[in-house]
């Protein structure tokens, strides 16, 4: 079990977090007959959401950055991934840029020990409105 917060986007998915693994924070997702493609592979819409999604967790865990979102998202997919078995999702920032809020996370998806699709994804922190401090405005005396 992990103490990471698990979206509902992400309980909709079936994704369990496990936690972290040195510098990886690990998730697992056994696809089921609804996630399959016309092929009756796992469907790379699913794995790309699995991807998004638990480096999205990743980045939220970040100290002192309450929110960050996707900016852009380069992903492979390798071979295919077989409904039924377990897939187990790995992410970890790879670069971090303080001055520019922003961040690099890659992620592999494996299954069976065997990589079936990775992505690097670029996020950017923010402070949703409801959160930032509000600024007191001087009143003009006219």
């Amino acid at each position: 079990m992990s103490d990471f917060y698990l979206t509902r986007f992400a309980q909709l998915l079936g994704i369990r977090h496990l936690g972290m693994e040195g510098n990886w924070f690990v998730a697992q997702l056994t696809p089921t007959v609804e996630h399959e493609n016309g092929m009756k592979t796992v469907h790379g819409g699913l794995l790309t959401a699995i991807m998004d999604d638990t480096a999205g967790t990743l980045m939220y865990s970040d100290v002192g950055k309450p929110v960050a979102f996707t900016t852009s998202m380069s992903t492979e997919f390798i071979v295919k991934a077989v409904v039924g078995e377990v897939l187990t999702v790995k992410a970890r920032i790879i670069v971090t840029d303080k001055i520019a809020n922003e961040a690099v996370v890659t992620v592999e998806v494996s299954q069976w020990g065997k990589v079936v699709a990775r992505s690097d994804s670029r996020w950017r922190h923010v402070t949703p409105v409801h959160l930032r401090k509000k600024k007191k405005v001087a009143l003009s005396a006219e």
